[in-house]
């Protein structure tokens, strides 16, 4: 027995010369009483499959003009050979597969001898050891020898697709561009040619390979037919890839051959351009048009001969894959085959208790779901309680606030109630006094509305919040405190006393007959009907150092001024002038 490497590094790929075999091959005939079984055969013809695929041509159908319809046809070439490498490359895939099959088959086989043999065909019925009659396998006449031509449209391409692109060589085209196209090339078609016999002779390789599925010599038994099957249909599918292959090299000698006609035949620029420019200036002469239509004639009908002997336009030729991976069942002996056939009845007799298995496992499963599920309500259930609670603290401070709000508003509201009340009393005060007339009110009368607002000052004192050391609130007004609150910063510490609100010196009360003013003081209290409308102007009133007011029994300030119904301190501009200091 030959030993090969192990599976995973590959089979090797081994040079074997492939001599030439007749058309028709006939194993030698045997006994039928003996059953024949030689593994290294099979370990021959495994290295064979194994071989590497011949490396197929890399070669680029390049156009040789820039016509449209020639360009359409190298790609189509282009794409016709990608798809054939690609099928090419499956199937050397797939024989190494097969190959490895073999291998197998021929370990299990060895030391495998008459007795046994009949032994096993004994306990195996299905398996016959008996020689089967010779085989009838035949290579076809095409395995081997020369090519022939395929028909027009062969039948193993398929429909494929009839044109590529749209053939816009079928719209008019002046003579002019049609010889510049036709021209601006490769003139004798170098790499179509080289194209052409690359793969023609890639035709004739594939098919030498096609003797690795020539049927078997030494094997015979019922393993051995649907093994040679499997052959047989890797050998029809190789020697269509063949047929590909020289269907290449033909459209592409083709076209070429018709392109190194057409350069020939076709007007050159030199013929046309005297014509057509003499055509776009307008001064061309009958005779020189009756030439130009000769050669644009003589142009379409160089390319349609063109088209016809290239047999324009292309079929693309198909994918065609190679037959499905062997199988495995080909090569086993009919100890396996019994083997698995107790191993398959072994798992029959379990499926019940498989079942069974599989149901308490659903069930085990339907139960931790729902336990799940009930562990997940749970948990909702206890956020959306916490979430309830955390909404009712919420609303239960927003009344509050609401609350607190609503009383601030009131309070505020009360204030301003009291303000505007105040301002009116003010304004009517300022009002009677700044007129001059003897409607203002009497000294017990206005005590008496001070003793008023101070009581309603501490009635309000009560129900709002005291008022912080820096101020209110902006916007709302400042509401004196009542007398008894009122420090000394403001008012005395005696009932008998008045601050000045605008210089802050104490000033002594003085009653109406206590004294007049003093002397050169004027104003509206300055005498018995005295005021703005004496003969002084008031604005410009000057008071004495001790002045007072009658009427009003507030103490003056020296220096202050009648001035818009009112008496104002004096300031920089009516200050009296100081004795001056004696210059030394």
């Amino acid at each position: 027995m030959v030993k090969l490497p192990p599976p995973s590094r590959g089979l090797p790929a081994i040079s074997v010369q492939q001599p030439r075999v007749p058309s028709v091959v006939k194993p030698p005939e045997r006994p039928q009483s003996t059953l024949s079984v030689e593994p290294q055969e099979l370990i021959d013809r495994a290295k064979q499959l194994a071989e590497a695929m011949p490396q197929w041509p890399d070669e680029q159908p390049k156009a040789p003009c820039e016509l449209a319809m020639v360009r359409n046809a190298a790609t189509v070439l282009q794409r016709s050979a990608d798809n054939v490498t690609m099928a090419l490359k499956a199937g050397e895939e797939r024989w190494r597969r097969l190959a490895q099959l073999l291998v197998e088959a021929a370990k299990k086989y060895e030391g495998v001898d008459a007795d046994a043999a009949n032994k096993v065909a004994s306990a195996m019925p299905a398996f016959s050891a008996t020689l089967r009659q010779p085989s009838t396998y035949q290579l076809q006449p095409d395995a081997v020898g020369s090519f022939v031509p395929p028909p027009a449209t062969p039948s193993w391409i398929g429909d494929g697709s009839k044109l590529l692109v749209a053939q816009s060589d079928n719209v008019f085209l002046r003579v002019r561009d049609a010889a510049k196209q036709i021209n601006a090339g490769d003139a004798r078609a170098t790499a179509l040619f080289r194209f052409a016999d690359s793969w023609s002779l890639y035709e004739g390789k594939l098919r030498d390979a096609a003797i690795r599925f020539r049927p078997f010599e030494s094997w015979r038994g019922t393993a051995v037919t649907q093994v040679e099957k499997q052959f047989e249909q890797h050998r029809v599918w190789l020697n269509q890839m063949a047929a590909n292959c020289a269907l290449l090299g033909q459209q592409a000698r083709a076209l070429a051959s018709a392109h190194c006609v057409a350069v020939v035949q076709h007007p050159t620029s030199a013929q046309v351009e005297p014509l057509h420019n003499k055509l776009l200036a307008k001064r061309i002469s009958s005779r020189d048009y009756e030439a130009y239509k000769r050669l644009q004639k003589m142009s379409e009908d160089v390319r349609a001969e063109y088209r016809k002997q290239a047999g324009l336009p292309w079929s693309l030729i198909n994918l065609s894959m190679p037959p499905d991976r062997a199988d495995a069942d080909l090569f086993k002996t009919p100890e396996q085959k019994a083997e698995e056939l107790a191993e398959k009845q072994q798992q029959r007799a379990m499926q019940p208790m498989q079942a069974m298995l599989k149901a308490q496992k659903e069930e085990a499963e339907k139960a931790r779901e729902e336990a799940r599920k009930a562990r997940q309500d749970s948990e909702e259930e206890a956020r959306r309680a916490r979430r309830e609670a955390l909404e009712e603290g919420r609303k239960a401070r927003q009344q509050a606030q609401d609350m607190a709000d609503e009383a601030h508003e009131k309070a505020k509201e009360q204030q301003q109630a009291f303000a505007k009340s105040m301002g009116a009393q003010q304004a009517a005060l300022a009002k009677s006094v700044g007129a001059g007339t003897p409607k203002v009110p009497s000294v017990s009368k206005l005590m008496g509305t001070v003793n008023q607002f101070a009581n309603m000052a501490k009635g309000m004192a009560a129900k709002t919040p005291p008022v912080p050391p820096g101020g209110t609130k902006p916007g709302v007004p400042w509401v004196p405190p009542p007398r008894a609150q009122r420090d000394s910063r403001s008012w005395g510490g005696r009932d008998d006393g008045w601050r000045d609100q605008h210089t802050g010196h104490r000033r002594r009360r003085r009653s109406a007959d206590a004294g007049g003013t003093s002397a050169g003081a004027s104003g509206p209290c300055s005498g018995a009907g005295a005021g703005p409308t004496s003969g002084r102007p008031a604005a410009r009133a000057r008071l004495g150092a001790h002045a007072s007011c009658p009427r009003l029994g507030v103490g003056l300030r020296r220096g202050s001024s009648w001035r818009q119904g009112r008496w104002h301190a004096p300031d920089a501009r009516h200050a009296p002038a100081g004795p001056k200091r004696r210059q030394s």
